[in-house]
Formats: C-alpha cells, structure tokens, sequence
C-alpha cells in the first residue's frame, strides 16, 4: 500500500513523532511525507518527500493567529488535493487544526480512507466550543486515532457511532542500561506558568536541590541551570535524577514524559487526565504531587516490570496492528 503522511502544521515539537510514525508505516508500506520546507528532509526520513506551496499573498496586515490559521487551511486543502490526485491509498494526517480541517471536511471529500491524529486538538475542543463544533464535523472525511483512552472516551462521548482507534505514541530514544541516576531534576517543557516556574526555581535554591530547566535565556546560578535550548536533550534527561512535567494534559500526550519513560527516567508531575491513565499503567514510574513541596519525599526508582510493560505497549508492532486493522475494516471512511 502507498501511504501519504501529511503535516500541515509541522511543529518543531513533533518531529521526533513523524520520524517515528514514518519509521513504523516504511515496514510494509510505500510513504510519501508531505510538510513544510526544511522540515524534514529526505535524507532524515528515508523516503520520499513533498512540500507544501508558499503562499504569494501578504498576510502581514493580520494577526499572528488568523495567519497561523490561513496557512493551516491551505496546507490541508494542499494534503487533500494531492493525496486524491494521487496513487496513495490511505492518507495520515499526523497533525492538524480543528477549525481548518473542519472546515475543508464540510466542503470537500475523499474516496479513500484519511486518517487524523490528535495531539493537542481534543483539550482545545474541551475549552472552546466552536474547535469542538469542526472537530465534530472531521469525522465526515475519515477516521480518528489518539494514543489515551481518555482521549478515545472523549471522542466517542462527542460522535458515539464513530470509529476511534488509540495508538501508542512512537518512542524515539533507545532504552541505555547503563543510565545512572543523577542528582538533578530535569524540567525541560515550559508548558506552565512564570509564577510556577518562579516557585520551582525558589524552592530548589532554598533547598539545595539542582534543576536544569528550560527558560527564555541562558543563565547559570550555583542551582538552577536554565537553557533556551538543551545541546545533549537526550543524555541531560538520562543523567537526571528524575524529569519534572508541571503541564496539566487532560486529552493529549506529552512527548516528555514518554521520551523519560522510554528512557527508564522516573517523571514527577501533578495530576491530570494523562497522568493519572499513565500511573495506573506504571506505577512505580510515576510521581503524582500536590505542591513544589512534595518534590522532597519523591522515590525515583522504578520498577522493571513497569518499564518492560511500557516499552512492550509502545512498540511499533503494536502500532502496526492499529494501523492493519484500521486499513483491514475501514476501506473508505465517507
């Protein structure tokens, strides 16, 4: 089967996750990457690539937002115009946004199956009703993948006689048995308030502890290590004593903590939907606290079997078959 991925969004965040999907989908299909330029290039992802046309209109005059929104339309009418011109057979749409795909998916059609993932699109819906009302009208066009079942429970509370499937989210880091626990909290998402991150960075400096935390400059103080951009993203999250997620996900994935999970890295986070599914998974790999305070009494072993359930749940074959039987049972998705 050829497969077209496409990213109308192409945030800088996700490229570990399209380098992982379209890692996975090259087992046993032709894959065609459709995104932005200088996004991901062939030669990182191994197949072929296409890339969505510049506009020629100046959009400077309008907000940063409804521009942002103008070019997700375009990219996804682009995604949609090519894949039915085309000979794939199945497109996956690795991201989107609700009000342009809900709106491209009132007006217009496929003959052949389309599949969304959702990352951030299900909380937006939760907090806004018009990103709900086009979320809705998305199920018009194909099918939707999530990778919780909270996520999944959400979307078949909204369209109940639809077909939602939940997938693993792709692990880019390979498990290292040689990791050593360091001594310093590792925060690397800014996914929360100043006024939260001030309390963090008071609170270890009060209590002698060392963070090495993402921040809009670079700055060294004898405990808090602050970075626009970690060089050794990889090797600063292995050596830690543990990763800090302070986001509050209800309906969505954090690659964090995923990528600390991958890495046997023990995550302490307060609770949220996401969390809360992830702990009674693995137990002994989570750490869900009320304040800043509790950061002292944290235990950041974790159990083997934990880390093997999580490692065996997030394999690509489990992926695989998601993806076979979505493509076995869901021939056309109109």
């Amino acid at each position: 089967m050829k497969v077209l991925i496409a990213d109308p969004l192409s945030e800088k965040g996700h490229v570990n996750f399209n380098l992982m999907l379209i890692k996975s989908t090259v087992v046993k299909h032709d894959v065609i990457f459709l995104s932005h330029k200088n996004y991901i290039s062939r030669e990182n992802s191994g197949v072929d690539t296409a890339y969505f046309s510049d506009s020629n209109m100046n959009l400077n005059w309008l907000s940063a937002s409804l521009r942002g929104r103008i070019t997700y339309f375009k990219n996804t009418y682009q995604a949609i115009k090519f894949f039915n011109q085309s000979d794939c057979e199945s497109l996956i749409f690795s991201s989107y946004e609700n009000i342009s795909m809900g709106l491209l998916c009132l007006i217009t059609a496929s003959s052949k199956s389309v599949v969304f993932i959702n990352h951030n699109n299900l909380d937006q819906a939760k907090q806004s009703k018009i990103k709900k009302f086009f979320l809705k009208k998305t199920f018009k066009l194909g099918v939707h993948c999530v990778m919780t079942k909270a996520s999944k429970d959400f979307l078949l509370k909204l369209e109940p006689q639809k077909n939602v499937y939940e997938i693993p989210h792709p692990l880019h880091f390979p498990y290292n048995h040689e990791i050593q626990l360091g001594n310093y909290i590792f925060s690397p998402s800014s996914t929360y308030s100043k006024e939260l991150k001030n309390i963090l960075m008071t609170w270890c400096a009060d209590s002698s502890t060392k963070l090495l935390i993402k921040g809009d400059t670079n700055k060294n103080s004898e405990y808090i290590i602050e970075r626009k951009y970690f060089k050794n993203y990889m090797l600063d999250m292995q050596n830690c004593k543990f990763v800090l997620f302070l986001g509050s996900f209800d309906y969505r994935v954090s690659g964090v903590v995923i990528e600390a999970l991958s890495l046997n890295k023990h995550v302490v986070a307060f609770e949220s939907k996401f969390i809360v599914e992830m702990k009674g998974k693995y137990p002994s790999m989570l750490s869900i606290i009320n304040s800043i305070d509790d950061l002292a009494s944290v235990d950041s072993v974790n159990s083997t079997l934990d880390h093997s359930n999580f490692l065996e749940d997030h394999s690509s074959i489990k992926m695989d078959n998601v993806f076979n039987l979505i493509y076995k049972t869901n021939e056309k998705y109109l």
